[in-house]
């Protein structure tokens, strides 16, 4: 069974798995017999009542029942109803999206982090799963969830690079959000030090996306006194596996400078080496929505691979070969990392891409490099 928001066009049905575990004797009405009798009689199918069609339609647990209870209890209706849907501006025209249950079971982990005194941690989503969405539903859900507590929130997106600080400020403009720049140390103390959560008339819901790429290095990135203390502040740090270095200024001074501060990191690919981990600088794993969930769920594709060809094999071979007459026995990462590999390794990347475009007669093939973190 699967779930869509309605649709002119073709709706986009999505998987629901659920995480919760539901107390079904408490969510569903006990079985009445006389009631069930003076229905089937009322519409004159008192004969399908022993059939074994309507028994499994009984059934709780079968896959339409389950996602029927999962989605249209009184909470998560009201939840669905009121947080879920978003309206995109997207080239082709508005549509209309759901929430992805990872995105909904997601929201409600880090209500239940703040509940309980909790102010940062990963959400560790597979890649292509939605986390900028994730974002701005949130953004709806913790104002009211905050406001509720008296407590006025502000919201800022933290990237790295301008094309994801212009990727984000699309997105988030295409849901109906408004979107505050900033790129530069005196732009981020000045958003920081403002007294009001939005700048809008209209009291449209705001996010602040800040692109770190220029001032993360800065001594001082902000200072205690740069904050108005009667904001909750509210950070999504993106692609938190990367370049949040904890020697490295930013982190370290966002987090002593406002300690009420949430910060909430935002990763595919969670960070592990010698250096720093993570969770060391984000805390525990707010949700978990795995790759292989994703590939099941129809989200991500099926990685197939395939072996490099006899020849392009001889050639690196020998290059590797060379390379250790050259230098000796040196680390792997310099092996690798040897023009004398480099150069063929590239050669045969750029031939079989441009091979696979032939082969399926498609131009429009794109090709992504993943590199081992040596």
């Amino acid at each position: 069974a699967f779930y869509a928001s309605p649709s002119y066009t073709k709706p986009i049905f999505n998987y629901f798995r659920e995480e919760e575990k539901l107390d079904l004797e408490k969510l569903l009405a006990i079985e009445d017999d006389s009631l069930e009798n003076f229905v089937l009689k009322d519409n004159n199918l008192a004969v399908i009542k022993s059939s074994p069609e309507f028994l499994t339609n009984k059934n709780p647990k079968t896959p339409t029942n389950r996602i029927l209870t999962s989605l249209f209890s009184k909470e998560r209706l009201s939840f669905i109803l009121k947080y879920a849907i978003a309206y995109v501006d997207e080239k082709k025209g508005i549509e209309k999206h759901v929430m992805r249950y990872p995105q909904i079971f997601a929201t409600k982990a880090i209500e239940n982090k703040l509940e309980s005194g909790i102010k940062k941690g990963i959400i560790w989503h597979t890649q292509g799963s939605g986390k900028t969405a994730l974002a701005f539903y949130n953004v709806r859900y913790l104002t009211d969830y905050f406001q509720k507590k008296k407590i006025i929130p502000k919201f800022y997106f933290i990237v790295d690079r301008l094309d994801l600080l212009i990727q984000a400020k699309r997105e988030f403009t295409a849901r109906g959000l408004i979107v505050h720049i900033v790129d530069s140390r005196k732009d981020f103390v000045k958003s920081i030090k403002t007294t009001t959560a939005i700048h809008n008339n209209s009291g449209k819901p705001e996010i602040t996306v800040v692109n770190i790429q220029k001032f993360s290095e800065e001594a001082n990135v902000t200072q205690k006194q740069d904050y108005d203390i009667s904001i909750q502040r509210i950070y999504f740090l993106d692609e938190v596996h990367r370049s949040y270095n904890p020697q490295g200024s930013f982190l370290a001074n966002l987090t002593q400078s406002d300690t009420n501060s949430i910060k909430i990191g935002l990763t595919g690919t969670p960070l592990i080496t010698k250096d720093y981990y993570s969770k060391d600088l984000f805390g525990n794993y707010i949700h978990k929505y795995y790759y292989n969930a994703s590939i099941a769920d129809g989200y991500t594709l099926r990685l197939i691979r395939e072996e490099i060809e006899s020849d392009y094999k001889i050639v690196l071979k020998d290059a590797l070969d060379k390379i250790k007459i050259l230098k000796g026995d040196i680390e792997r990462q310099k092996v690798f990392a040897h023009t004398n590999f480099v150069e063929p390794m590239l050669d045969y990347i750029v031939n079989d891409f441009e091979k696979s475009r032939l082969t399926f007669s498609d131009s429009s093939i794109g090709g992504m490099v993943v590199c081992d973190s040596s």
